[in-house]
């Protein structure tokens, strides 16, 4: 099983810079695990795909409008965007994130229901 690493590369927070590398990593981190690719979501916003990238490279900051669009569309709280900027951390481990992303590639919905009950009992 192939973990997702949801380490960030940026081990401090000291600027504007190193807080735009980590929203980016974990916005791009969050869009893969999901299996949304960088044209839909960039279609979801209203923005080009190389915008997107941008953002996900870190080149581009991201303000607040756009930080709410995102998390709308990757169906998650602005908290988890940011969670971890203090380095506090992550209540989403790799594990965590690989179930999600392979539970989200579950086509057959009673597959799913299965798992989540046998979870719900435990």
């Amino acid at each position: 099983m192939n973990a997702i690493n949801m380490s960030s590369s940026v081990k401090s927070i000291d600027s504007d810079k190193d807080v735009m590398l980590y929203l980016a990593e974990r916005i791009k981190i969050i869009r893969q695990t999901k299996n949304i690719t960088l044209g839909n979501m960039a279609s979801k916003i209203g923005i080009t795909r190389k915008q997107l990238q941008n953002y996900e490279n870190g080149q581009t900051n991201i303000g607040i409008t756009r930080l709410w669009q995102i998390a709308q569309i990757l169906q998650v709280d602005i908290v988890t965007l940011v969670e971890g900027l203090d380095n506090k951390p992550s209540s989403i481990d790799n594990e965590s994130l690989e179930f999600i992303r392979l539970f989200n590639n579950l086509k057959d919905q009673n597959i799913k229901d299965i798992i989540l009950g046998l979870l719900k009992s435990m």
